[in-house]
């Protein structure tokens, strides 16, 4: 029994802490006299020039703060905001949402730097993607199938070999489907937007894990992420509940419609584009 308590009270120390924002710093009126304009002032920042009021001495850290400049990583809490991304994803994107944007850093930056990263180190690590893509290719193709059939599967071919596009439009398909399941938990659509760049965030993050630890590139199927299926849908079922402050079950029904949704608005999206293919035939 007193193990029981013990797991039972660590469990809600956890879920105390990831419920819990960014503390921000405490407001500070140490008079101050800035040593670019000479303006006196209380508190951190000069309000004249934006100097800080408290100067230190060029270390390693700031070298390497330097270095991080250049990729726009130096002046907002980029690593603070993976951790949290990784143990307590649902919440942070709710603390982002609702005013704690200045303790986290951007969604869409974080993604574009991931991103290059994931690249480098597929590069680096010489993993073979074009296997992967091949065959995914060669199960999409299909042989001798009436004319609109074999269009749509052209289509899907044009976007397997062009992962990024097929990428960009899963995710836009998947925010619409997320959107539309989880329509009264309080979010409109372009907060969702911004929820699901955190969370493709997220799975760069475990993308690079994977890619360390395997050294196998996963071809995205029903997710747009590069990794295991199953992997993702735990993964994403943590999110939404996090997110969304949802039971389980309530998670899970919705975000069955959701995956649901999203693939039937991608095939809605195929055949447009075959029948659009058609038409744009015919005229010429």
């Amino acid at each position: 029994m007193t193990f029981k308590r013990t797991i039972r009270y660590y469990c809600l120390r956890l879920r105390r802490l990831q419920h819990q924002p960014v503390a921000a710093q405490a407001p500070d009126m140490t008079a101050h006299v800035c040593r670019h304009c000479g303006y006196e002032y209380a508190g951190r920042l000069c309000p004249m020039c934006g100097m800080p009021g408290t100067w230190h001495r060029f270390t390693w850290q700031r070298l390497f703060n330097g270095f991080l400049d250049i990729w726009g990583m130096g002046n907002r809490p980029m690593f603070r905001s993976m951790g949290h991304l990784l143990w307590r994803p649902g919440y942070m994107i709710r603390d982002y949402l609702s005013g704690h944007y200045l303790s986290y850093f951007p969604p869409f930056k974080m993604l574009a730097v991931l991103t290059v990263f994931v690249a480098l180190i597929i590069w680096l690590l010489g993993i073979d993607t074009a296997s992967a893509v091949a065959e995914a290719k060669n199960t999409a193709t299909a042989l001798n199938e009436p004319k609109v059939v074999g269009m749509f599967y052209q289509v899907r071919d044009i976007l397997v070999a062009n992962p990024l596009y097929r990428l960009l439009m899963q995710i836009v398909l998947m925010v619409v489907a997320i959107w539309a399941a989880f329509y009264k938990r309080g979010l409109n659509f372009v907060e969702t937007f911004f929820a699901m760049v955190y969370i493709s965030c997220q799975m760069q993050l475990l993308t690079i894990q994977w890619l360390l630890l395997t050294r196998e590139f996963v071809e995205p199927s029903a997710f747009p992420f590069s990794l295991p299926e199953v992997l993702v849908g735990i993964v994403l079922l943590l999110d939404l509940r996090q997110l969304y402050q949802l039971s389980w079950w309530g998670t899970v029904w919705r975000m069955l419609l959701a995956q649901l949704l999203s693939g039937v608005l991608y095939v809605a999206v195929m055949f447009l584009t075959v029948i659009l293919l058609i038409i744009g035939s015919w005229v010429v």
